[in-house]
Parts: C-alpha cells; structure tokens; sequence
C-alpha cells in the first residue's frame, strides 16, 4: 500500500500488525486528520479481538467512518470456513459513516462506485502477449496469493488450495482443442494435460492485466467477490463463477457418479461449499446472492458438475445468446454503477 501511495502527495505511515487502537488515536492526535477511516472495519474488529484489545477507541475520535468491503449489515456477523464459524466483533457495524464498494455489495445509501476505470485496450494487443491465434479461444483465469495453499491456517483450506485446482484442470482439458487456458497468479498450477495449451504468467500491474483481460473471450473465477469480476465487466468479457453449495464427506458418496470426480475425491475429500475458495464464506455471502443485478451478470455454475462447467465455458466463450444475455446484463450493471458516486465524494462529504 505505501507503494501505491508514493508520489501522490500523502504522508504515509505504517501502525504495525499489532493492537492497533492506540496508535490510530496517537495518529489522529498528532495529524489531525478532517476524517478518519478504517479500511477496513473486519480487518479493524478482527484485529482488537486477536490481541484483546476493546473498541472503545472509537470513541475517542472525532470524525470516523468505515469501509464496510462486505456489508456486514447484510451478511451477519460470521464466516463459515467449512466447519469453522469466525464470529466478527459487533462493534463492527458501529458506525453511521459506512462506505460499501460496488461491485459485488447491493447499492444503498452507503454505497459507492468501486468498478474500475474503462481501459479501452485494443483486444488483439493483450491476445498477443498471451500468444493466442484470432482462432483460438481466450479461456482466462486468475487466482491471488491468499488463495495459495501456504496461506491457509486451517486444514480444510489446505487441502482445497492443494486439491482443487487438478480438478479445474481435468475440466480445461475436456474443452475442444481450440480452447487456450491462460493462468495469471502467483504459482503454475498442474494444467500438464494442456500440455502447450496452458499459459501461465506471474502477477502483473494492473495495465498489463487489464491489456489481458481485454483480449479473453471468457473470464473464470472461483470467488464470488473477486476484483477481476469488475475488471471483466468493464472489459465486457463474459464470466464464469465456479462456486460449489455441496459438500462431500467421502468419495463414496452416493450422489458421485462422475468416475473422475470419484477418483480426485480420493484425495480430496472431505470437500466443503464455497463461494469463496479456498475459504468457503457460502452462507455468510448468500444474502448478496438475493435481489442483487450482480448475480445476474454472472453464469454461476457448480465446480463439481464436469459437464455442466466445461458447456458453459464452450458457450459463453464463443457467439451465443447466452453470451449476449450475460454481456447485456453486464452492460446494465455497469451503467448503474457508473451512477453511483464516488468514495471521495462521500468522503468530502463527511469532511466538510
């Protein structure tokens, strides 16, 4: 962060990992700031829990708000990691000044355009840098770091982060010889049945990714509330959510009855739902799943349902109607956003 931050005319400076209510206010004391906020309240909440810390803090401040990434005040306060609940403080949601980003969250009074700028890169250059011929299909998916399996402190994220992404690969294999994969994150996954199909690029800055993204033909994901979901919608490249709502405790469970599936269960089992991988975060997130055009603008399919994700992928990557409702919906979820205004505009406003 202090490096995005360089050469903009901020004074920058870090507080540690440590408590850090009492050097947020030794801070607002020394600066005297117009306005604080906490970006974000989880992280905040969630910190002064860990080092048992109260939040009374607050309290001393004059002007606070809070970025609210997840709004919890439709979530709940609890994350479901698998067979984990991680309840976050109540103190979470204290706050009159709240900011929600959209996408993903519903827009309400709290809410603000988060959608990236439009980048108007020529499709053909990001194509280029990826190697992928004008007859080919541009398959793109996009994993972080926090998604790595050295990551995970609980043993069921470990091994979905070490299991799934064979899984993935199986499924990019079925697809017809004119399907290019190309992976952008922070380690190769084991794609070997691509063989020269599979393009695996390191994190990039975020205009090469964009020149990348603008030359996909479709964008996969499996997070719900992945930033390179904007990144699509504003490209209007087409995307697959790959999420899973089951869970399997063994392989020989009855509803298996894909012998691939069986077999990667070996190892993989015991599986649970996600929206987030490797995390889980099904039932936390499934209020922004109800009434909101974010849906809408997604094809959601089940990561376990070979056939049904390797069709989708076939058929929103090539002219379809499918494709052009997925791409409509976008378009309109776009427009709506762009209505939206902006965080430093609610920011000044609190300022004043």
């Amino acid at each position: 962060m202090t490096t995005l931050l360089e050469g903009l005319g901020f004074k920058v400076g870090t507080l540690g990992l440590g408590p850090i209510d009492d050097a947020i206010v030794t801070a607002a004391s020394s600066f005297r700031p117009d306005l604080i906020v906490l970006a974000d309240a989880y992280v905040v909440f969630m910190n002064l829990a860990k080092h048992n810390r109260h939040h009374s803090f607050a309290t001393r401040l004059d002007k606070i708000a809070a970025l609210d990434v997840w709004d919890l005040t439709r979530t709940g306060l609890s994350w479901d990691l698998g067979d984990v609940q991680w309840k976050i403080p109540p103190e979470a949601l204290a706050f009159e000044r709240r900011l929600v980003p959209v996408p993903f969250a519903i827009a309400d009074s709290a809410a603000f355009a988060a959608l990236p700028e439009a980048s108007g890169r020529d499709p053909r250059v990001g194509r280029a840098r990826c190697n992928v011929g004008d007859d080919q299909r541009m398959l793109l998916i996009t994993t972080a770091s926090w998604q790595r399996e050295t990551f995970q402190w609980l043993g069921p994220q470990r091994r979905s982060a070490r299991t799934l992404p064979a899984w993935i690969g199986s499924v990019f294999a079925s697809l017809p010889e004119s399907f290019v994969v190309v992976h952008i994150g922070p380690e190769r996954w084991p794609f070997g049945a691509l063989e020269e199909r599979y393009r695996w690029l390191p994190q990039c800055q975020p205009d090469v990714f964009r020149e990348i993204m603008s030359g996909a033909d479709v964008h996969v994901t499996t997070n719900l509330v992945a930033r390179s979901i904007g990144e699509a919608l504003r490209a209007a490249v087409p995307i697959v959510l790959a999420q899973s709502s089951m869970s399997f405790i063994t392989a020989d469970d009855p509803r298996v009855q894909d012998e691939s599936l069986r077999t990667w269960l070996r190892a993989a089992a015991p599986v649970q739902p996600f929206r987030v991988w490797p995390y889980g975060l099904s039932k936390f997130l499934e209020p922004h799943t109800r009434g909101n055009p974010y849906i809408e603008t997604l094809r959601i399919v089940e990561v376990f349902d070979a056939a049904g994700f390797r069709e989708a992928c076939i058929e929103l990557a090539s002219p379809s109607t499918a494709r052009d409702a997925v791409l409509a919906a976008g378009a309109r979820y776009v427009a709506a956003v762009d209505r939206l205004p902006l965080a430093a505009q609610r920011l000044e406003q609190w300022a004043a």
